[in-house]
Order: structure tokens, then sequence, then C-alpha cells
């Protein structure tokens, strides 16, 4: 039975091999350059962010592919059209026209 490796105590008490000291050493060392690094990373992106936001542009998120005017043009569309054509004429997917459909009904639903 190897005792657990976050347990220092077992790991002292016991006597081991010279390898297996060794494995734990390099094991340690490694688990911490992978958790600054990661510290970095996330210390790097969130001074991005603030950087960004004070750009009066800024928009967190993906951004849209399609502008509201060809969405608006692709529903109407469909007042006439499949959305199979549709999604030919246009290139928006089925899905988004769905999406933007059901969002056009809530809006007008909803004042």
């Amino acid at each position: 039975m190897t005792p657990s490796l976050y347990n220092p105590l077992a790991i002292a008490s016991k006597p081991f091999p010279a390898i297996y000291s060794e494995k734990i050493l390099i094991f340690t060392i490694f688990s911490a350059f992978a958790e600054f690094e990661r510290d970095m990373i996330v210390e790097r992106t969130q001074e991005g962010k603030m950087l960004a936001k004070q750009n009066p542009d800024f928009r967190e998120g993906r951004p849209k592919k399609f502008t509201k005017q060809q969405i608006n043009h692709a529903l109407t569309l469909l007042e006439n059209h499949s959305y199979k054509q549709v999604e030919d004429m246009t290139g928006i997917s089925v899905s988004t026209l769905v999406r933007a459909k059901k969002k056009k009904a809530a809006e007008a639903i909803n004042g």
C-alpha cells in the first residue's frame, strides 16, 4: 500500500527507496510550476479584460455573426419561403432563424 501523496506525515513516517522520494520531489516541483502558470494566465486575462473594458465600444463575449438588419431581413423572407430556402438565400442557419423568430415573438408579447 502506497501512502497518500497529500499526507506528508504518511510519507515521512515510512521508509521508501530514493526513487520514490525523487518522484515525489519532481511531481511537487512540476505541480508548483503548473499552478504558477495557471495563476499567471488568469492574471493576464483579467488585466486584458480590464484594459478592454475601458473602451466604450467593448462588448464582452462572442461577437454577433449577423446584424439585426440581416436577421430582420431573413425573418421577412420567412413569410414567403421555407426555413431551408431562407437559409440557402441568406446563409443564416435554421436554428438561428428559429431562435430569432422566438425572440421576436417574445418581444412582441412583452411590448
